[in-house]
């Protein structure tokens, strides 16, 4: 058995053994009522992969059998999946560089990390009059007496903001002509899923914003 850190998508597989296996993945609290979350019998060769999943603090049971009775020593794996992994794997179209975290596949502005965190399509223009139907989530940005305003939304699905203290996007302001020159303004929840932060505008040479997702989950 094993109780999950923190909640993630979770892959466990017999890769390694050396007989013919199964691979089955449970919860619950009596073994004679366990749910099935997933089943398999050679994904790979003879060896069986499963990817479920998991919330955190609760306990999974991993059941390694053998296909028609077959025996031998197990080798079993475990391994956290992160967010971006599970985002790019509903966007098989993505590939080569433009799985990169840092790749903008479609030019909007916003990175594959930054598409995630908000809930954006990496293959649809995301900037108001796009296509993407989730263009609603991108950042505003209202500049005002002496500050920039932004102001975001976080996709549930990928960002669990608890394990980031609530501020899972950091917000850093360029006021002057050095990249090292950078303000930064904390996140402040709204509501929801929605954060707002402030970058003070200290002179006419503030020209850059620039919004960093950090690791969403």
């Amino acid at each position: 058995k094993w109780t999950a850190p923190a909640t993630a998508r979770v892959e466990v597989n017999t890769f390694g053994s050396d007989y013919d296996s199964t691979l089955g993945i449970y919860k619950g609290t009596d073994v004679t009522t366990l749910l099935s979350l997933g089943f398999n019998d050679n994904t790979g060769g003879g060896q069986s992969r499963v990817v479920f999943s998991a919330a955190v603090g609760e306990t999974y049971y991993f059941a390694v059998g053998g296909n028609l009775g077959a025996e031998g020593n197990v080798a079993l794996t475990l391994q956290m999946r992160g967010s971006l992994v599970v985002w790019l794997e509903n966007f098989p179209s993505l590939t080569g560089s433009d799985r990169n975290p840092d790749a903008d596949k479609d030019g909007d502005g916003y990175t594959n990390l930054q598409e995630m965190a908000f809930g954006l399509n990496p293959l649809l223009f995301s900037r108001p009059g796009g296509p993407d139907p989730n263009a609603s989530r991108a950042p505003v940005y209202t500049l005002g007496a002496g500050e920039l305003k932004i102001e975001y939304e976080i996709d549930p699905l990928y960002v669990d903001v608890s394990h980031n203290g609530g501020q899972p996007v950091t917000i850093q302001g360029q006021t002057g002509a050095s990249v090292a020159a950078l303000g930064s303004g904390t996140p402040v929840f709204i509501g929801g899923n929605r954060y707002r932060a402030s970058i003070p505008v200290t002179s006419d040479t503030a020209r850059f914003l620039r919004v960093t997702v950090v690791n969403p989950n």
